[in-house]
């Protein structure tokens, strides 16, 4: 395990302001892009598996990821809906996670 991976911390997002469950923002971690949808679709040896490490209240989920133990921070507005434990998989590049049930847009932080 990565010992510099456990002392990073999420930068913080300032609060979304869409309206409560209508988030029409196009920024990264809100809603899902067709873009996003195309890239990830047409590059499918960038997806990697993951398990949910843990969520907090501001919306970060650090997703531990299956090949190296690497942990990744990444920021939806729809995070509420990933539970600590969840099989995840990231696709960096499009920016997303694919969840039981679909796909969500994600901010990834470096």
């Amino acid at each position: 395990m990565d010992s510099t991976a456990e002392s990073v911390r999420p930068i913080e997002v300032t609060a979304c302001m869409c309206a409560e469950g209508a988030c029409t923002s196009g920024r990264a971690g809100h809603t899902l892009l067709p873009i996003q949808e195309r890239v990830a679709a047409a590059s499918p040896s960038g997806w990697r598996d993951a398990l949910v490490g843990r969520t907090d209240a501001r919306g970060w989920i650090e997703l531990v990821l299956l090949e190296n133990d690497r942990r990744v921070w990444v920021w939806s507005h729809h995070s509420g809906a990933i539970r600590t434990g969840t099989p995840v998989a990231l696709h960096r590049a499009a920016g997303v996670v694919s969840v039981p049930g679909g796909i969500a847009s994600v901010l990834v932080r470096d």
